[in-house]
């Protein structure tokens, strides 16, 4: 079965929860940085730079879990809207390799139905650097659509890098996954 747990950290209220999942976050992040980051991403204190996430997008940071196993992690971003009304977030996520696959676009379109039925969003979008087939094979079985791509957005490796934007947009399509 699969779970999503939110992660919260509110250094001004002292609230900490879930937080026992922040080391495996980290090997995850450390491990795939090349196809979650550009060059301007700083990597000095990675640690601190995913507490600064964490923080920076509660509450809208989850991990996944398979039978309490740790799958991997999904986080919004970006968010436009405001406390009553949520328009639209950017997904970003990393799963660990073994669930790559079928687990991966399971947790997709669970994770995107939420997102339209319980959080009430309008439009999700998802940004994907240009050789990451594998996550874009997922927001396709999602039915998300190529939006744009923009060429030469970013530096990734010391080279320009091309980006894609895939996004779905509740009420345009049907978008009921399940």
């Amino acid at each position: 079965m699969i779970k999503f747990k939110k992660i919260k950290i509110d250094k001004q209220k002292n609230i900490f929860q879930n937080i026992q999942y922040l080391g495996k976050i980290y090997n995850l992040i450390k491990k795939y940085n090349n196809y979650l980051n550009d060059d301007y991403y700083s990597t000095y204190d990675l640690f601190e730079a995913i507490i600064n996430l964490v923080i920076q997008t509660s509450p809208f940071f989850w991990v996944i879990l398979q039978n309490e196993e740790f799958v991997g992690f999904v986080y919004l971003e970006n968010l436009i809207g405001n406390k009553k009304h949520l328009h639209s977030a950017e997904i970003v996520t990393a799963f660990k390799r073994k669930f790559w696959g079928k687990t991966t676009k399971i947790c997709a379109k669970k994770f995107i139905t939420y997102c339209f039925k319980k959080l009430k969003f309008r439009k999700l979008k998802a940004v994907v650097f240009k050789e990451n087939f594998r996550t874009e094979a997922i927001l396709k079985s999602c039915k998300m659509e190529l939006e744009a791509e923009l060429k030469a957005e970013t530096i990734k490796n010391k080279r320009l890098q091309d980006i894609k934007i895939y996004s779905i947009i509740r009420g345009k399509r049907k978008w009921k996954l399940f």
